[in-house]
């Protein structure tokens, strides 16, 4: 696992986002201000995380949810 964190150009990542280190966030993703994603997240694309809402370490999020 790669620790530089990967963020396509069409996602959207609001200020207050924190993401852990080799995370990948895919396009068309939208990551809410009080969302905490852990070390080696990867969200393949069209992903929401809004709310207070924290994901644990590498966790593998799938197109929609």
């Amino acid at each position: 696992m790669s620790d530089a964190t990967v963020i396509h150009p069409s996602a959207v990542v609001e200020d207050g986002a924190r993401i852990g280190a080799g995370s990948r966030i895919g396009p068309f993703c939208h990551i809410g201000p009080n969302a905490v994603l852990g070390e080696g997240c990867d969200l393949k694309s069209h992903v929401v995380v809004a709310g207070h809402t924290t994901i644990g370490p590498r966790a593998l999020i799938f197109p929609f949810a």
